[in-house]
């Protein structure tokens, strides 16, 4: 008995011995920071954070990367600083993508996420899971902690798709309302035009563009605006006269009631009037039946399209010197969504969606830490580190106070973690401290106009059975049935048939799941 006895206790001394080691301490909601909804998940503001900076912690860090890959080696010079100023050793894994989900998914199966990593699928599901830290307790009990995830992310961004009062997850930012109008203003001085504020007045300028022979080659060969079907049903480029006729931007809020833009039959049926008069007259361009995604942007490029979108962050540095290769003496003009038959406007809107998320489940002092490094990423010094790289390495400042590129900025690329990763809240997110500043005061102006018309889709990242399992073809039949009628070889009555095909194969089920879902958000 005694040498059970004795046994037993030394294996409750082991188990204690190992509770009490941070690194091993199994993590339930009951301690600071992790998911889960008892009253005890919140840091208290008297004990203080767990992590005091001290130890240096090894933080494994993922994020999607687009054109030229993500950097060679985790020797880059802006992770050598971040590695000195919070006495970490941070390492980044890069992932193509086009393969990003998949490689999520991969990591997820074997239980072997990251620390900290951006996630632009399965958030709300994962979120249901308790995979994610919960960061508010942190914002709201330690302010003095993380000013700058309190004053310059905005509150918003926390909230999307969330349930109130939880933050699972970072909002990554995105301009929201960036794509701008742009219109050929030498095209319009050419044929004695004004700039138009209606719908009605942009039609008759964009006709002028087709008729008028504003580039004077005595060929009629110029077209006044262009459209996409997208793969996934719906169109692109029109989303300014989708808003205009007060169609949604996938769902409204109507009376508290979720609303498809499929079922809106006086907005569509206004705004597919409007396009099958443009095709028919020539306004529109004769090929947007079969033109790939952004076909619209390349023929605006190319010189021949009249009005199209733009990026302000590459119309002055990529588009206009590109259109100007090709005619020289070619200008652009930014054009205010223009107002619609009852006085809409609307810019083109991408809800913010996509998080960076922190493991729920890995070390507190890990989350604090990784806590700690997000908000210097968005604070004023780490804003310039990760816009402009380090300075004597990336950009020099001049004499005169103003700064220079060097070489080393175009090898290195020290954007990457603000461009692919995490930034705060503002929409000078590619501007330089070496950029013109008049052409940057342009661009902010354009955004900042924008804003004004934004367009936001009332449903974003709803997801239900139905929806993943019959949206994506449901959309693509409805989309065809409508491309049918604009071109002509189906009749305006037509518009009944698809509305109420999409409904009965399915639509109305839709429409119910994400009224449910959108009750659970209020």
């Amino acid at each position: 008995m005694r040498i059970w006895l004795t046994v037993l206790v030394l294996i409750v001394s082991l188990l204690t011995a190992c509770a009490s080691t941070p690194e091993a301490a199994p993590q339930n909601n009951s301690q600071p920071g992790l998911w889960g909804n008892g009253k005890d998940n919140h840091p208290s503001s008297t004990r203080g954070l767990a992590d005091d900076g001290t130890e240096k912690l090894t933080i494994h860090l993922m994020s999607p990367s687009w054109a030229g890959g993500g950097w060679a080696d985790n020797n880059h010079p802006v992770i050598e600083k971040l590695n000195e100023k919070l006495n970490i050793e941070l390492k980044i894994q890069w992932v193509p993508a086009e393969s990003y989900i998949e490689k999520i998914h991969v990591l997820a199966a074997s239980n072997n996420l990251p620390d900290v990593y951006y996630l632009n699928t399965n958030f709300l599901r994962w979120r249901e899971r308790g995979q994610f830290m919960d960061i508010k307790p942190y914002l709201d009990n330690y302010p003095d902690q993380f000013p700058n995830l309190r004053s310059n992310i905005a509150q918003y961004g926390y909230e999307i798709m969330n349930p109130k009062g939880k933050y699972y997850g970072l909002p990554y930012y995105g301009i929201e309302t960036r794509d701008s109008l742009v219109i050929r203003q030498d095209w319009m001085d050419e044929l004695g035009l004004q700039m138009p504020a209606t719908v009605d007045e942009m039609y008759e300028v964009l006709k002028a563009f087709v008729y008028g022979d504003p580039d004077r080659n005595g060929i009629n060969d110029t077209i006044g605006f262009s459209m996409s079907v997208l793969e996934n049903g719906g169109f692109g480029y029109v989303d300014y006269l989708m808003g205009a006729f007060g169609l949604a931007n996938g769902w409204k809020d109507v009376d508290g009631k979720l609303v498809p833009v499929q079922v809106q039959r006086n907005e569509l049926k206004a705004f597919v009037a409007f396009l099958r008069k443009a095709y028919d007259e020539g306004v529109l361009d004769k090929d947007f039946p079969t033109n790939k995604t952004d076909d619209p942007m390349y023929k605006f490029a190319g010189g021949k399209l009249g009005m199209n979108y733009a990026n302000p962050n590459e119309l002055y540095t990529t588009l206009l010197p590109a259109l100007q290769r090709l005619v020289p003496d070619a200008k652009l003009a930014y054009l205010v969504p223009p107002k619609g038959p009852t006085g809409l406007r609307a810019s083109k809107t991408a809800t913010i969606t996509n998080k960076v998320v922190i493991q729920g489940k890995i070390n507190v002092k890990k989350q604090e830490r990784i806590l700690k490094m997000l908000d210097y990423l968005v604070s004023d010094e780490g804003t310039i580190l990760t816009r402009n790289g380090l300075e004597g390495i990336h950009y020099r400042m001049n004499a005169d106070r103003t700064y220079r590129k060097l070489e080393a900025f175009d090898s290195d690329r020290p954007f990457l973690l603000s461009s692919w990763f995490f930034r705060r809240f503002d929409p000078a997110t590619q501007e330089r401290l070496w950029d013109d500043p008049v052409q940057s005061a342009k661009t902010l102006k354009m955004f900042e106009e924008n804003a004004k018309y934004a367009w936001p889709n009332a449903a974003i990242g709803i997801e239900t059975e139905t929806m993943n399992k019959r949206f994506t073809d449901l959309n693509i039949r409805w989309t065809a049935a409508l491309v049918k009628i604009i071109i002509g070889l189906e009749p305006m009555q037509m518009l009944d048939k698809a509305i109420a095909d999409w409904r009965a194969d399915g639509g109305d089920q839709i429409i119910i799941e994400v009224n449910e879902e959108y009750q659970k958000l209020q």
